[in-house]
């Protein structure tokens, strides 16, 4: 079969609009499994708790949760959460205030557990989304947390980036 040279222009033409086409989900979601951060300056990969009754999305309250652990000496864990309707929201979208939750937890060696979390209204825990494709659900976020117990103790927390496959409710 031969083809017309005439006929490949408007085909070459159709390819390079579909590789063009709006991406409704954001940038790369990545690949569902990653939670990494700075904390105090030392960069952390946190492992992904996958256990569906703490990490999920609620598509009726537009709420989702999740929390990664890396385990040692201290153990960490990080516990993020936020409020955005992902089947009907566009990105990138940053959230803060009272739409975010934010939670780091360290306890040392045969220690007592310090938990930081975000100030009640506080404008230094941000969430930025930055792409979902309905399961899998990527963006960045920082913090500056205090110390549940003695709110001169902070944790700042920068350079997150996260992309977690979270199971619908």
């Amino acid at each position: 079969m031969r083809i017309h040279r005439s006929a490949l222009a408007p085909l070459a033409a159709a390819l390079i609009l579909s590789a063009c086409a709006e991406d409704t989900t954001g940038p790369g979601v990545g690949s569902g499994t990653t939670l990494e951060a700075t904390v105090d300056g030392q960069r952390l990969e946190l492992n992904i708790n996958t256990d569906p009754s703490t990490t999920y999305y609620d598509g009726s309250l537009h709420q989702a949760y999740f929390s990664g652990t890396l385990v040692g000496s201290p153990s960490r864990t990080i516990l993020l959460g936020f409020r955005y309707d992902l089947d009907n929201g566009s990105f990138p979208q940053t959230v803060t205030g009272d739409a975010v939750n934010i939670v780091y937890t360290e306890i040392p060696a045969g220690g007592t557990a310090l938990n930081y979390d975000c100030p009640a209204t506080s404008s230094t825990c941000r969430i930025t989304l930055t792409g979902s494709s309905g399961e899998i659900v990527s963006g960045t976020f920082s913090a500056t947390l205090t110390e549940q117990n003695d709110p001169s103790k902070t944790v700042s927390i920068t350079a997150g980036e996260f992309s977690v496959t979270l199971p619908r409710r």
